[in-house]
């Protein structure tokens, strides 16, 4: 990280400073002060230290997470050479500015990591602020869970307002990363919520109820698939419609034309 390696000067510096004072005259002591309160800013800003170096000079994902982007990611597979390099520099950001909590086991692997964060970049990946600032936490279990939103519900994702927070199944996750025609993506469906919520004044287009029909002629994936897979008794068909849109473009642009066209100018042109 950019912020230890500014430490490391006034690292030495203190320790020389220390060492002198134990060994040859304790007067320099009194120098070690400014050096060690100057150590003590970089400790506690190194977040916005490294984020300020790596917005000028943006790292890239390791070699298995873009091998991941190429097998799995339509939307990085459609962009340009030079947006690709942009998409996975923004993939690192983020992955970087967000704050991943596990629960219910003690690390989070680094592939969740990054196939949660890829749908975050996809749907902001043409706007001038990369992170959702109201939602920068995000909670991983391994598996399905209850929530004090949800007690009675074993769900794979949510999001809770109140407390800037999203929580996500692990194995969910995965397998509509890896098997996107046979599992519903849950981290593109409430990143598409935490979308609409950092821009209220966008409107998508409206589905009800009686749309479910026609949305699963969208792709392979069903109504009855869908509800399983989310398990929460407040499915918005309008959230489900964005996600579709984004998994399968071409299914929804053929079966939904025109709200294809409305989604295309709120979330930007696809690729």
């Amino acid at each position: 990280m950019p912020s230890k390696i500014l430490a490391i000067p006034f690292f030495l510096i203190v320790a020389a400073l220390g060492y002198y004072s134990w060994k040859i005259d304790d007067s320099y002591v009194f120098y070690i002060l400014p050096f060690f309160l100057v150590l003590a800013l970089i400790y506690i800003f190194a977040p916005q230290i490294d984020w300020w170096w790596y917005e000028r000079y943006p790292p890239d994902v390791d070699k298995p997470v873009r091998k991941m982007l190429e097998k799995t990611n339509p939307f990085y597979n459609r962009l340009t050479p030079e947006n690709k390099t942009k998409f996975r520099q923004k993939l690192a950001m983020f992955v970087m500015g967000v704050n991943f909590m596990p629960k219910g086991w003690e690390t989070i692997p680094e592939d969740v990591k990054y196939a949660i964060a890829a749908n975050a970049v996809q749907l902001n990946f043409h706007q001038k602020d990369l992170l959702f600032e109201n939602f920068e936490n995000v909670v991983v279990y391994p598996t399905a869970f209850p929530s004090p939103q949800y007690p009675e519900h074993l769900h794979s994702s949510e999001i809770f307002k109140e407390d800037g927070v999203l929580l996500f199944s692990a194995q969910e996750v995965m397998y509509g990363t890896i098997k996107p025609k046979q599992y519903y993506n849950v981290a593109l469906h409430e990143y598409v919520k935490v979308f609409m919520d950092k821009f209220p004044t966008l409107n998508l287009p409206k589905f009800t109820e009686e749309d479910w029909s026609a949305l699963g002629k969208v792709s392979y994936l069903q109504e009855v698939h869908i509800r399983q897979i989310l398990n929460v008794p407040d499915i918005d068909p309008t959230i489900v419609a964005a996600t579709l849109y984004h998994s399968f473009p071409e299914g929804f642009q053929k079966v939904f034309p025109k709200q294809a066209a409305q989604l295309a100018n709120i979330f930007g042109a696809r690729g």
